[in-house]
């Protein structure tokens, strides 16, 4: 897997996890956060 696969995978996990937790953090701040992650 390259880190572009990776990133998909991240993102959709995001994107699943948002859709199962209600008032949880926004897309935006959850997008700053995996790009600070990745550095």
């Amino acid at each position: 897997m390259n880190k572009q696969d990776s990133i998909q995978e991240l993102f959709v996990l995001q994107q699943e996890i948002m859709k199962n937790v209600p008032g949880g953090d926004t897309p935006e701040l959850m997008a700053h956060q995996i790009t600070c992650g990745l550095g």
